[in-house]
């Protein structure tokens, strides 16, 4: 999260790369990465860089089904969206449904 509190820019954080992140009135903003390309997936050491979070919390997300994962072929991808639905989940800006991986309502 940025200064202000809101879930931005966790792609270009982890690896200087841009992604689709959410503004404070949850409308999505697009930042370009240096290839202008905007990445659609992040690997889990990117995730876990961008949360500060640890690799095997990253892990443990995915395994109780609070983060989605992609595979492609071997290599397991997150979808920079489902990175921006958890953060938004775990600040409660999601209508009041409990999520199971995280406990928040």
């Amino acid at each position: 999260m940025d200064t202000n509190g809101t879930p931005a820019l966790i792609a270009e954080q982890a690896l200087h790369l841009g992604t689709t992140a959410a503004k404070s009135d949850n409308q999505p903003t697009t930042v370009a990465s240096s290839s202008g390309v905007t990445p659609l997936l992040m690997t889990i050491p990117e995730v876990a860089l961008g949360l500060r979070i640890g690799r095997s919390t990253v892990y443990e997300l995915i395994s109780r089904g609070g983060l989605e994962v992609v595979h492609i072929g071997r290599a397991a991808r997150i979808p920079v969206q489902a990175v921006n639905d958890l953060v938004q989940r775990l600040r409660g800006n999601e209508p009041s449904t409990s999520h199971p991986a995280t406990g928040v309502s």
